[in-house]
């Protein structure tokens, strides 16, 4: 059997008297949801919405009571507790007199009614006392002092101050004029002044935490720390939740444990660095990085290894736009005290400064629909990620800010991968479409070239010996130009020879299908020839390898295809068979190392494909250790070969004596450049590549 109105309303009256208003709202709320035309359900929580402070409910609730039934006293007087939480007393005051028409012997709305009387006169008294002629000397005085201290009058800001003293009679506005004079003079330098009247500022009002907060700051500016900690320590007894005044007396105590360090060893390295750093944090408070950035700088000479002070120059070296410093900071920082959490946070704040340029960074800031986010350096913006949530893990972490940032900055590189990959993916579109162009140019003999007054296009056509121009061209590395004459000589007369060639550039090239259909129809010209098969066999286990983590379904048959062709030319070569033999191994190697990981390969394929994502990536954290291993070793020989390559490359083009058609500098630039960008794609790391 379902409630009844009746039982949510009890339910809800119970709550009620039980202080948990919340509750009794939504049992309440359940009963009006069962019997919507009863008024007492509206009474009750709109008298429970006033508990809570929310008026303007509880007037809607009490104006639906007076709408159900007009003549009811309760909701008069529901109406005007909601009116009076609102400021609007008057109202309030007529509305309590209707409810006691209809019901004179309630005592609680004559006590309400008694109540805001008592404040209306009191307000009129108040009125009257402020509206004198004393009073408004005073208030103008005291209004001037406050426009000359903004200004930076301090001068005239004191006058104005001690003039509005002679016109104000009451003790509470003493006091805070008091207090205002001692503001003044502190930033005057006169501590002692400062003090006295911080002294009669308590002394008018000895509840008022103002009245300590400036004794206290006097105290702290004439050194006096014992003085000045209990000064700001009687001032928490009146705040009791105020953190500031916390922090404050922890300063305290922090320059006066360097005061004593410095009195019993002037030259004492910790308390040399100590004295510098509290004067940096003063010039950071006050925004003068420069100076802050020279005092922490001075500090870290004395102290080397105070990572405090290096975390505290990080801070001021990316304020500054220093980002780089700021890392670097922030790393030694991490290095000497690996458990300070904020060292990782600003490790993490310099990296996400340098992962984002300014320009977009401003976007992000004003919230704008045009931001660039293939600009942002997600890989790099990773670190940030890594930093902050490394701050989150470490016990001095003391909020959920960190961990909050790591997932803003996660959001924020997943945006900027995708935007990235987009935008690549264009630009090789855009180039594929070009270089077919160029092919398809070439592949008719004919170049294109536009002079520079962009008023003739000449087509220039290639020449006699197509041949040994694309020799000469595949010799200057400019394969494409080769594949245009060694196709122009194809036409003329198809040759072995010249598919062998041709094959070769569209490797170079990168063109695989175009090779293996090169490399097909030379075995089609000379079945009992080896070096088809060898060179087919190789440009299907880079197709494979290419294939990996993009196409697993095809890798599979592209080793099983080079396999049977190693084994084909083996079994054609009467001279040289063992050469095919170590291939035929490294094809049947790779093809049980991938068969290993095919399902994994296919399911993070699968997985990537579900997010939208264009291409593969491995989860290096959550792959078992040995499918991690296995892969460091793949790509390490992968480098290897690639680097033995680059190498036999140079020393081919120099035995060539090639010198005039590249240049040798040139040649070792790029070996140098292709080793460089090898050693740098298979570098390892504890998170994998």
């Amino acid at each position: 059997m379902e409630p009844s109105a009746d039982d949510f309303k009890k339910s809800g009256n119970d709550a009620f008297l039980g202080g948990r208003f919340e509750e009794a709202v939504a049992l309440f709320s359940m009963g009006v949801e069962v019997a919507p035309e009863n008024e007492v359900l509206y009474s009750n929580r709109s008298g429970a919405y006033c508990k809570m402070g929310k008026w303007d409910a509880a007037l809607e609730d009490a104006e639906t009571v007076l709408r159900l039934k007009s003549d009811w006293a309760r909701g008069y007087s529901r109406k005007a507790a909601a009116l009076e939480g609102l400021g609007k007393d008057e109202e309030a005051l007529a509305l309590y007199t209707e409810s006691l028409k209809r019901d004179s012997k309630n005592n609680a709305v004559k006590a309400a009614v008694e109540a805001l009387v008592m404040r209306r006169e009191t307000r009129k008294d108040k009125l009257a006392e402020e509206t004198s002629a004393d009073a408004q000397q005073a208030a103008e005085l005291q209004r001037k002092g406050n426009a000359m201290k903004k200004d930076g009058d301090l001068a005239g800001a004191v006058d104005a101050y001690t003039n509005a003293l002679r016109y104000q009679h009451n003790d509470e506005k003493k006091a805070a004029l008091y207090s205002n004079l001692s503001a003044v003079k502190l930033l005057q330098d006169k501590y002692e002044e400062a003090l006295q009247d911080a002294h009669r500022c308590v002394d008018l009002r000895p509840d008022w935490v103002r009245g300590y907060t400036r004794r206290g700051a006097s105290l702290w500016q004439l050194k006096r720390y014992a003085q000045a900690r209990a000064a700001y320590t009687e001032a928490l007894l009146y705040d009791t939740n105020n953190d500031e005044l916390r922090q404050i007396i922890l300063k305290i105590e922090d320059e006066a444990r360097v005061a004593a360090m410095k009195e019993a060893n002037p030259h004492d390295p910790a308390a040399v660095a100590a004295e510098h750093k509290l004067k940096g944090n003063k010039a950071l408070k006050e925004n003068r990085l420069s100076d802050a950035l020279e005092q922490y700088t001075l500090g870290l000479e004395a102290e080397p290894k105070n990572h405090i002070l290096l975390s505290n120059r990080a801070a001021v070296h990316l304020q500054m736009g220093h980002a780089q410093e700021s890392l670097e900071d922030a790393i030694k920082t991490t290095q000497i005290e690996p458990t300070f959490a904020k060292g990782f946070a600003r490790k993490g704040a310099a990296i996400e400064a340098l992962s984002i340029p300014a320009d977009v960074a401003a976007a992000l800031a004003a919230n704008s629909e045009c931001v660039d986010y293939a600009c942002v350096d997600y890989k790099r913006l990773r670190g940030a990620v890594k930093a902050f949530l490394d701050a989150a893990e470490l016990p001095s972490s003391s909020s959920d800010s960190y961990t909050e940032k790591a997932f803003a900055l996660e959001k924020l590189v997943a945006t900027a991968e995708e935007a990235t990959v987009a935008k690549h993916a264009a630009e090789k579109k855009k180039e594929d479409e070009e270089a077919e162009a160029v092919d398809n140019a070439l592949l008719k003999g004919i170049l294109v070239a536009t002079s520079t007054d962009k008023s003739k296009t000449h087509q220039l056509a290639i020449v006699e010996e197509p041949e040994v121009q694309g020799d000469r061209k595949y010799d200057m590395e400019d394969f494409r130009g080769a594949i245009g004459y060694y196709s122009q000589a194809l036409k003329q007369e198809p040759a072995y020879q010249l598919f062998m060639k041709r094959a070769i550039c569209w490797t170079k090239v990168r063109r695989f299908q175009k090779a293996l259909a090169d490399f097909s129809s030379a075995l089609e010209m000379n079945p009992n020839h080896t070096e088809p098969y060898w060179q087919k066999g190789q440009v299907l286990m880079k197709m494979a390898n290419q294939e990996l983590d993009t196409d697993p379904h095809a890798a599979g048959p592209r080793f099983d295809e080079a396999i049977a062709l190693y084994t084909k030319g083996k079994e054609m070569d009467q001279e040289t068979p063992s050469r095919f033999d170590g291939a035929i191994q490294h094809a049947q190697n790779e093809k049980a190392a991938f068969e290993m990981t095919k399902a994994d390969r296919i399911a993070i394929l699968e997985r990537t494909k579900a997010k939208g994502k264009s291409r593969s990536k491995l989860d290096w954290k959550n792959m078992p250790e040995e499918e991690v291993r296995r892969r460091k070793e793949d790509m390490k020989r992968k480098a290897d070969a690639a680097l033995f390559e680059s190498d036999s490359y140079l020393q081919k083009q120099i035995r060539r004596g090639n010198h005039a058609a590249v240049g040798l500098q040139q040649q070792k630039k790029r070996a140098k450049k292709f080793h460089s960008g090898v050693q740098q794609k298979y570098t390892f790391t504890d998170g994998g590549l």
